[in-house]
């Protein structure tokens, strides 16, 4: 099954732009947030960029109890409150203390939390010592995955270390890479269909289909590239040296056609997207009621199975009805197999009431059948991500339940609001693979 990260994967080696690690680092100055990476373009979900700071180091000259569990010690510091330090040296041992918080600091003492008790230390030469610590702030930074410019929330502080890892690529961003696989698929499967008939999604999409999508969406970054190209100009020196920026330009057109021509020539061997070879089914429509004569699948002589219907695009004949509001989503089971979908909504679900039912025909006015229920789908809510709002619908049916169903029915999916207001959303066909084997009862 296709999904937009193989495809994507695919492209990229394709185009030979395949990731490669790195590792850069910068030194803080208080002020600085913006860093300009070696690398660009990047993938800006893999980076980790963390914080190490410097090691703090002041003479502490004395210490005293000055409150309820306050000590206060003296020493001209750069602390800052919050930070964890260690004390070591006093001759009063209970106010050598370990990885303990400051509390406030000034440029000539500051203060810790501590029950300890004892004599006041005065013209000491102890050490206060804050520990060098890293931090990941990967989730507060900020980068410009095509330009490789980092900006961090928080300036580090003077002399601390800034390390950025990630994947860096040669070309194009993971989202320019997605947007040519779409482009494709939506260029090159706009007449493809699945095995029950139905426009073919990128995860239905045939395997046979793979290779040329990528072949095509190869073409239009290519084009691309060239097209940058295109603004650069030839170089000519002083001393007669030629450089002809405009040969990048030729190479890259040259590639693009040869691509193209592949693209052209796999689909017409093939059968498959834009120049495949179109095979057409001649369709009678009743003068009486002025609908298509179904057309079946031929059988063999001696098959006694029940007619297959086949699913044959119909022609729009250039209408111009708008898109249904409501988002159309065909299922596919097998009979006599438990079925399960998950559906995700943007919203907090708690309170609103689901119905989903499959029909024999949808009840629309004319309708030779009526609106048969022939089943009614059980629901489970729950939250996608752990503490997050409940968002989720597993729609399930039995095995019992999918065992009677025919090859093709309707459903659709409705949500009724703590107001009373009910809104479909999700809509389309059930399609039912015969089952052959029948389960046997206790032995």
């Amino acid at each position: 099954m296709a999904t937009l990260s193989t495809l994507s994967t695919r492209l990229r080696a394709e185009l030979g732009d395949i990731g490669k690690s790195f590792l850069e680092t910068f030194t803080g100055d208080g002020v600085t947030t913006r860093f300009q990476l070696s690398q660009a373009p990047v993938q800006g979900s893999t980076l980790i960029v963390k914080v190490t700071s410097p090691t703090y180091t002041a003479i502490v000259t004395g210490a005293s109890v000055t409150a309820t569990n306050t000590i206060t010690y003296t020493a001209s510091n750069t602390f800052t409150a919050g930070q964890v330090v260690s004390i070591s040296g006093l001759s009063t041992s209970a106010f050598n203390l370990t990885n303990v918080t400051i509390a406030t600091r000034t440029a000539t003492q500051f203060t810790v939390t501590n029950s300890a008790t004892g004599a006041a230390v005065t013209a000491a030469s102890a050490v206060a010592v804050v520990a060098s610590t890293t931090t990941d702030v990967s989730s507060t930074a900020v980068i410009e995955e095509g330009t490789g410019v980092l900006t961090l929330a928080v300036a580090p502080v003077s002399t601390a270390v800034i390390t950025i890892n990630g994947i860096a690529y040669r070309y194009f961003t993971d989202s320019e890479i997605s947007y040519y696989v779409n482009t494709a698929f939506s260029q090159h499967a706009q007449r493809t269909t699945d095995s029950n008939g139905s426009l073919a999604t990128m995860g239905t999409l045939p395997a046979i289909d793979e290779y040329p999508l990528v072949i095509l969406a190869t073409s239009m970054a290519l084009y691309t590239l060239a097209t940058d190209s295109a603004f650069d100009i030839d170089i000519i020196s002083p001393d007669g040296v030629n450089i002809p920026r405009s040969e990048r330009y030729r190479q890259l057109m040259q590639m693009v056609e040869a691509k193209q021509t592949q693209y052209r020539e796999l689909c017409s061997i093939l059968g498959i997207g834009m120049y495949r070879i179109e095979v057409f089914t001649l369709r009678r429509i009743s003068r009486m009621t002025n609908n298509y004569i179904p057309v079946y699948r031929p059988k063999e002589v001696d098959d006694g199975s029940i007619p297959q219907r086949v699913a044959i695009p119909m022609p729009t004949y250039g209408d111009t009805t708008p898109a249904s509001p409501v988002t159309v989503k065909d299922l596919s089971l097998y009979a006599g197999d438990d079925f399960a979908e998950i559906v995700r909504f943007g919203m907090d679900i708690t309170s609103y009431t689901p119905v989903s039912q499959i029909r024999l025909y949808p009840d629309i006015p004319g309708s030779q059948v009526g609106p048969v229920i022939l089943a009614s789908f059980t629901f489970t809510k729950y939250a996608s991500v752990t503490g997050g709002i409940v968002d989720t619908i597993r729609l399930s049916l039995n095995g019992a339940t999918t065992a009677d169903l025919p090859n093709i029915s309707y459903y659709d999916l409705q949500l009724t609001a703590p107001d009373g207001k009910v809104k479909t959303y999700l809509a389309g066909k059930v399609f039912t693979k015969a089952q052959v084997s029948i389960p046997l009862g206790p032995m």
